[in-house]
């Protein structure tokens, strides 16, 4: 055999070796799922913050038994099944997983802080370190508001089969948007395959009808729709027309549509157009302001406010305006759910900034948990599965070392978590 010969043979066999090696190390690596709970696990030793009420209501004198992944009820400790395994939650304050209902994978890494070989990684492995993270900080169930599509679809899939572990997912799809608008022309500018896979262009209300009917063929489980041009008013706005039709399409494929605002003006035609939910906080809301909140209160138009991204990048005089906005959006009774905009801010970690604003503009510590759990559940239409400590209800669990509603305003990531009964970052 030749020497040439020979040494196409061993670069052959070498390049296979390390494609095979890289796709075990993906597969090691990418935080895979584990096998459905099954049999019966008591928690025992626990204070549970149940959120099933209006008011706070803690079961203090009983085990929480989880059968197959789902709560079975609160028992007696001395009749539990001699079968169950038992958790000692060493006096720990158990809560439902917590919900971030504003999230964008795709800038997370970045927020982050990775290098351009990790973020690569990152991708490759279906947002491993963002997943493990979300867990780590409590956070069981999340909505992807404008991502790469298909992408976030399969691994939502690979999710809910069990193949991946991390929290519950939502996804939206890609946002739809004007020509031009936000964030085609901002943070999405130059990136032609970005805007290709993530946005939708719209012009027209039959093309919009088109866009969402395919999307509800792909899957998706809510429509995202940006609808602003800008806090200056210089970006390419959404015809009205166009986002009515896209409300009312969605509506009759039985999926949520919600508005991304930044005016009065945004927030008066979403409202007008029967949107579900509005994304951010309309600023300078004007003197009008108490007929339009008190339309939306009356509509039950669900505010997501996403106060810690504002946080994030706002001056201490523009972070008070918006602080006192936000205080009158509370004066009107106005349903509030859980949003960060993580991905223009880290992941997990900033829904403790989002609860600790809450409780300044002076939502009670009870209704901003309310906001993370059950009232996030509603929003997102699965409050018959997720957001309360009920029997029945899937057994996604966040434990404490201290009292929620005593240390709202500093709480950190908890000392357990469950996601259906599981504990999937125990070593």
């Amino acid at each position: 055999m030749s020497g040439l010969k020979k040494f196409l043979i061993g670069a052959g066999l070498f390049i296979l070796l390390l494609t095979l090696a890289g796709w075990l190390l993906l597969g090691v690596y990418v935080f895979p799922g584990q096998e459905s709970h099954s049999g019966q696990t008591a928690l025992v030793n626990g204070n549970f913050l149940t959120m099933a009420a209006d008011t706070p209501h803690v079961v203090t004198d009983r085990a929480l038994l989880i059968e197959n992944g789902t709560i079975h009820g609160f028992v007696p400790s001395g009749e539990l099944p001699e079968q169950a395994e038992r958790v000692d939650l060493q006096g720990g304050w158990a809560t439902p997983g917590l919900f971030d209902l504003h999230v964008h994978l795709g800038g997370v890494p970045m927020a982050e802080g990775y290098g351009v070989p990790a973020m690569i990684l990152e991708y490759a492995r279906q947002f491993r370190n963002t997943r493990k993270k979300f867990l780590r900080y409590g956070v069981t169930s999340i909505t992807s508001l404008g991502d790469m599509h298909p992408m976030t679809m399969n691994m939502r899939d690979r999710l809910r089969s069990g193949e991946l572990a991390g929290p519950r997912l939502r996804v939206a799809g890609p946002t739809l948007t004007a020509p031009g608008g936000h964030p085609v022309s901002t943070i999405y500018r130059g990136r032609q395959r970005l805007i290709e896979s993530a946005a939708r262009q719209l012009a027209h209300p039959d093309s919009a009808r088109q866009v969402v009917d395919n999307l509800v063929e792909d899957g998706v489980d809510l429509i995202k729709i940006i609808y602003t041009a800008g806090r200056n008013d210089t970006l390419p706005r959404m015809k009205y027309p166009v986002m009515e039709a896209i409300v009312d399409r969605a509506h009759r494929h039985g999926r949520k549509a919600v508005v991304h605002v930044d005016t009065r003006k945004d927030l008066a035609d979403a409202i007008r157009a029967g949107a579900d939910g509005v994304e951010h906080l309309a600023i300078g809301p004007g003197r009008e302001a108490d007929s339009l909140l008190t339309a939306m209160a009356e509509r039950e138009v669900v505010q997501v406010p996403t106060l810690a991204v504002m946080d994030s990048f706002m001056d201490e005089q523009r972070m008070d305006s918006v602080m006192s906005h936000f205080t009158r959006w509370l004066d009107h009774d106005i349903p509030i759910a859980l949003g960060t905009d993580a991905g223009n801010i880290p992941a997990g970690e900033s829904v403790y900034r989002e609860l600790a604003l809450y409780e300044e503009a002076g939502m009670s510590t009870y209704d901003a948990l309310q906001s993370a759990t059950i009232n996030a559940a509603r929003h997102a239409g699965v409050a018959d599965q997720l957001g309360s400590l009920e029997a029945g209800k899937k057994a996604d669990i966040a434990v404490f070392r201290r009292h929620p509603l005593e240390q709202l305003g500093e709480l950190s990531a908890p000392a357990m978590v469950f996601k259906g009964g599981i504990r999937p970052l125990a070593e």
